[in-house]
């Protein structure tokens, strides 16, 4: 299950976004754009210069600033310690990371939370077989496979919006879907992931929140 159903697919995702190099390194469109503004945020600021994000920005009393959104700021951030961010391109890794990490929540639902509790741990041929079909769709017919094909700026607000919601979706399946049980304090969680979304995709975000309401309700 583990190397058909999630480690195959993402090394074929790793190849997709490297155009089967698997060079990660190599550079994209834009791709200094995060970086710089990972190093902009050490310095206690939040704008960075036209050279690196170009046309694709605003600039507000002298300065230019971002439009998209921040959150693939955090594995620069991260990795930052370890990394030139002046040099090295992470732009395809993190796109790659975000949208296996997406699809992967998701498959873990289907695979172990989406038969009925009064079934057979042992599955017969023509659940198997909805399995694989919905498990190809999943990681192959859907905006993970779109997302997955580049690494450039436009790409990893999407691929950060992709592993928030489905991260949202696959908890409150399994808690409330499965589990039936509404632990409160879950609710810090299901927040957490639509206040991260506010940072990839806004209009997603909004149906995020939207979601939390109803769930508090």
């Amino acid at each position: 299950i583990i190397v058909y159903f999630f480690v195959f697919p993402s090394i074929l995702y790793a190849g997709l976004i490297t155009q089967f190099s698997f060079n990660f390194f190599a550079p994209d469109h834009l791709w200094k754009a995060y970086n710089a503004l990972a190093l902009s945020i050490y310095n206690g600021a939040l704008d960075v210069s036209y050279e690196d994000i170009g046309r694709e920005s605003f600039t507000y009393n002298g300065k230019v600033y971002f439009y998209f959104g921040y959150f693939p700021v955090l594995l620069r951030l991260l990795l930052s310690p370890f990394l030139d961010l002046n040099v090295v391109n992470l732009s395809r890794i993190s796109v790659w990371l975000m949208t296996t990490i997406g699809a992967a929540s998701l498959q873990y639902i289907l695979i172990f939370y989406s038969r009925p509790k009064h079934y057979r741990l042992k599955w017969d041929f023509i659940s198997k077989t909805k399995i694989i079909i919905l498990s190809l769709i999943l990681w192959f017919g859907s905006a993970f496979f779109i997302i997955a094909q580049k690494g450039d700026i436009y790409h990893e607000p999407y691929a950060a919006m992709l592993m928030l919601s489905s991260m949202f979706v696959a908890v409150v399946y399994k808690d409330i879907i499965w589990d039936y049980k509404s632990r409160k304090y879950r609710l810090c969680l299901y927040a957490l992931l639509a206040a991260l979304c506010v940072h990839s995709r806004l209009t997603i975000a909004v149906s995020l929140y939207l979601g939390v309401l109803i769930l508090i309700v």
